[in-house]
């Protein structure tokens, strides 16, 4: 299935950043999926959503608090569902390969109940 949030071009290739200057260095500006950029300049590189300076782990947060959508889209004005939607697909993305190995002999006592 092609997503809505990641154009069919960045799921075959790596993305192609643009850079940015910053402190006298060339540093990306990397398009995550259509509505979150990581760029040097803003946020400190962390990804936000694009053309403005909120963060997407602020938005994840908030959702994880307990907060609904519609509370998040009332504080933040700029962003619509869709922008929701993209923030979640980016989270499931990152820890779709994800894999949790105990360390420790206590660890796994705790997962294996």
């Amino acid at each position: 299935m092609v997503s809505p949030f990641f154009p069919a071009s960045t799921l075959t290739k790596p993305c192609s950043p643009s850079y940015t200057v910053f402190g006298g260095k060339f540093m990306p500006k990397v398009p995550i999926n259509r509505y979150i950029v990581a760029d040097a300049e803003i946020c400190h590189g962390k990804p936000t959503f694009k053309g403005t300076r909120i963060m997407v782990w602020q938005i994840l947060d908030m959702l994880a608090a307990g907060e609904s959508v519609k509370e998040i889209l009332e504080d933040f004005p700029a962003l619509n569902k869709t922008h929701i939607s993209a923030a979640l697909e980016y989270a499931s993305e990152l820890v779709e390969g994800e894999r949790f190995f105990p360390h420790d002999k206590r660890h796994h006592e705790i997962l294996s109940g």
